[in-house]
């Protein structure tokens, strides 16, 4: 999915934290249950005759559906990632089924790294939300919500840039100092 150049490792792949694919499952888990709930309190209520296979029929490609749903939460879950390399962030962002956006930032365009822990959730199970401020022709920020233990990743890209940044300076040339007016022996 991410091709490295020459040189180039991969420190560190972020996933969403499991809280986030529990969340989405049990919504569709209740969702998949509501025409059955329904159902049960209509028949109980009301004195009509229903045809079962047509009430069949429907519940079937409600579920199907509904599994369906399953599947793109998990698919999503399972496909949405940043790569962390010694150079560069990669963001890969899985949308849909058939869509997905791929971003990457330069480590040394790398302005701010802000952890937000908010709730008791988040701070029990250790997931958070990162901001990356870059710097460059476009200044821009990006975002992952449900970052597993989003200090450690904070840390590491602060590292990566503070190694990129020392790795530049050791290999400048030094500048040659050019004789002033002051120096010039007379």
């Amino acid at each position: 999915m991410v091709d490295l150049s020459q040189g180039e490792k991969i420190v560190l792949i972020v996933k969403r934290h499991w809280f986030l694919v529990f969340k989405k499952i049990l919504f569709v888990i209740l969702i998949a249950a509501l025409p059955i709930i329904l159902l049960t309190s209509l028949l109980g209520s009301i004195n009509i005759e229903i045809n079962f296979g047509v009430v069949l029929f429907f519940i079937s490609l409600w579920l199907l559906i509904v599994w369906l749903g399953f599947f793109i939460v998990l698919t999503n879950y399972y496909l949405d990632m940043w790569v962390i390399t010694n150079f560069r962030i990669v963001d890969v962002e899985q949308h849909t089924l058939f869509k997905r956006e791929i971003s990457e930032y330069r480590i040394e365009n790398v302005q701010d790294v802000t952890v937000h822990v908010t709730g008791i959730f988040p701070t029990l199970l250790h997931f958070g939300k990162i901001d990356v401020q870059t710097a460059g022709e476009q200044a821009s920020c990006f975002v992952i919500d449900y970052a597993i233990s989003p200090n450690q990743i904070k840390n590491t890209i602060m590292q990566l840039k503070h190694d990129v940044a020392k790795l530049e300076w050791e290999n400048q040339e030094p500048q040659e100092e050019k004789p002033t007016s002051d120096t010039k022996q007379k």
